[in-house]
């Protein structure tokens, strides 16, 4: 079956002592991500929330936008309490844009 991973003495067990470590490391992690996605959109297609202006009748599309810069200023807010919560906006993002361009 699918075993559970054997304790090999080396891992800590991690105290709330160290939540604010943990929590250091993930903003670090997040942010060198959001660096990347930023180098991977050079025009800047994703950057900023997209306005009806820009794409008419998103805002009836999509109910719940999402952006690089909104990730980022969660990020920095540390609003992420867990790497897959970065992930979801991150799939929100993209899934936003393949629901609005398919869907006109």
């Amino acid at each position: 079956g699918s075993g559970g991973g054997g304790g090999s003495g080396g891992s800590k067990v991690i105290d709330r002592d160290d939540s604010d470590y943990q929590h250091k490391l993930l903003r670090k992690i997040i942010t060198a991500a959001v660096r990347a996605m930023r180098e991977a959109d050079p025009r800047g297609l994703f950057l900023n929330p997209v306005t009806d202006e820009i794409a008419p009748g998103y805002s009836k599309v999509i109910k719940e936008p999402m952006c690089i810069r909104t990730i980022e200023d969660r990020a920095e807010e540390m609003e992420y309490g867990h790497l897959t919560e970065y992930e979801r906006d991150v799939r929100l993002m993209y899934s936003n844009c393949v629901r609005y361009n398919i869907g006109k």
